[in-house]
């Protein structure tokens, strides 16, 4: 079982992706913004893969891909950031893949598996 981290502060976008990640037979561990998705790495298996939302409160997207940067057990895990932001650059971010909100369910799902295997 792939194990997915899903760090967003909007309740329902987090919840209705736990709901369809545990659907598809993963493993989901969520936290509402970047300290708390720090906090929660140190206790769980190390995810597959991230989902990582950019405007959160108390520890930014952009904060927490900083953090992750910095340590070689965590930089190796490819992120899927989903944003409302339209113009950013997934080179910069340093990011496996950029979804713009609103985004197709299907596309996720296939981007996850692209990048879990």
């Amino acid at each position: 079982m792939k194990s997915v981290l899903i760090i967003e502060d909007d309740f329902g976008i987090r919840s209705a992706l736990e709901e369809v990640l545990e659907t598809h037979e993963h493993q989901v561990f969520s936290a509402d913004h970047g300290k708390a998705a720090l906090e929660l790495l140190k206790s769980i298996p190390i995810p597959h893969i991230i989902l990582l939302d950019l405007m959160m409160p108390v520890m930014t997207g952009w904060q927490f891909l900083e953090c992750i940067k910095c340590d070689p057990v965590y930089s190796a895990i490819p992120v899927i950031v989903f944003s409302a932001i339209r113009d950013l650059n997934i080179e910069k971010l340093g990011v496996s893949a950029l979804l713009t909100k609103p985004f197709d369910l299907d596309r996720l799902l296939e981007t996850i598996e692209r990048y879990i295997r």
